[in-house]
């Protein structure tokens, strides 16, 4: 199975188990239930990444109903609602260069990322949803004149009510090269899992994969909100980029010496300086969807300076082999790499 496949299987099941009526009794009425029962979902969501996803969901949302003041009948009632308004509100725009869709199944996993209380103002919004599969790229004219380039293994959602709203947002899973219309009366936000991104005119890239986000201005102004440090924005200017570490929370702010280095996949190259294998191989892997593997550890975090270019996967593979001189085998999606000797 791709990891492709996986996705999708993963949002289908995450929207099985939101539809599930014992599940929903179980996250609204843990105490209620039969030991058996209980201990039957306890072991669900500590195995199964979908049922995991599916009680974030629902107890994010039995948090946003509370703080409303609704009683638990009355929360039962309203998620029942919200689950079936997406499990039945389909639409294709076909007019598109990329289809756009109303479908839950779709969006949930980037309103995962994105936060519930956005997922709740947004419940009622027509969504364009605009995907690209592994080594794919897609150019997005937004209707604001907004211009971005979305990245192999994205998906950028867009509220298309947003003159009504009189606010542009865009939810980013992946990575996007922004090249944003200024309107002073309008603003506009990339959010992600993590950050915010607040934008007046200007060009900048967006990379929110592996728990860690980099926002790199190229042009203009952002500042850029962490949603662990909500006390503090970060002021960025061009040619600086910030990298936040979700599993550590950190945030460094530093210089980039060619704007190439970070959005040079625009233009069909990935470009590193001086930079360890392993960041190498993970980003090739989010673009194609290979999973390297290696028993050399020393070899991953081997420095490499190179460029690869992004044709297809077998000039990108060739370009790592020769870098590093290393024997590749390829196992369906699964390559394996060691030092030639």
């Amino acid at each position: 199975m791709t990891k492709n496949q996986h996705t999708n299987d993963t949002h289908r099941q995450m929207i099985d188990y939101l539809e599930d009526f014992e599940f929903r009794s179980w996250i609204l009425d843990p105490d209620g239930q039969a030991i058996e029962k209980s201990q039957f979902w306890e072991n669900e969501v500590e195995t199964n990444e979908a049922a995991r996803r599916a009680r974030y969901v629902m107890q994010s949302l039995q948090a946003h109903f509370e703080q409303n003041q609704l009683s638990q009948e009355e929360i039962a009632q309203r998620l029942d609602q919200e689950i079936e308004k997406y499990r039945t509100k389909k639409r294709d725009s076909s007019n598109r260069s990329r289809k756009a869709v109303y479908v839950w199944r779709a969006a949930a996993a980037v309103f995962l990322l994105a936060g519930f209380f956005f997922l709740v103002k947004w419940m009622n919004r027509p969504l364009d949803i605009y995907q690209t599969g592994y080594g794919e790229q897609l150019t997005i004219e937004l209707p604001d004149s907004s211009v971005i380039q979305l990245n192999s293994n994205s998906t950028l959602t867009w509220n298309r009510q947003w003159e009504k709203d009189h606010e542009r947002v865009v939810i980013l899973e992946g990575e996007a090269f922004f090249n944003v219309k200024n309107q002073n009366d309008i603003p506009f936000r990339v959010r992600t899992e993590d950050i915010t991104v607040n934008v007046t005119g200007t060009q900048f890239n967006v990379n929110n994969r592996r728990q860690k986000t980099m926002v790199f201005l190229e042009e203009g102004k952002v500042d850029v909100e962490v949603r662990e440090r909500p006390d503090k924005r970060y002021e960025l200017v061009p040619g600086e980029e910030l990298v936040y570490q979700a599993t550590t929370q950190e945030v460094e702010q530093k210089r980039v010496e060619e704007a190439v280095e970070v959005s040079g996949w625009k233009e069909g190259l990935l470009i590193f300086r001086d930079e360890p294998l392993m960041q190498v191989l993970e980003s090739v892997s989010d673009i194609y969807g290979k999973e390297f593997v290696t028993k050399d550890s020393v070899l991953l975090h081997r420095n490499i300076t190179t460029t690869i270019p992004l044709t297809n996967w077998e000039v990108s593979l060739t370009a790592i082999q020769l870098a590093m001189k290393l024997e590749v085998e390829e196992d369906q999606d699964t390559i394996r790499i060691k030092e030639q000797k």
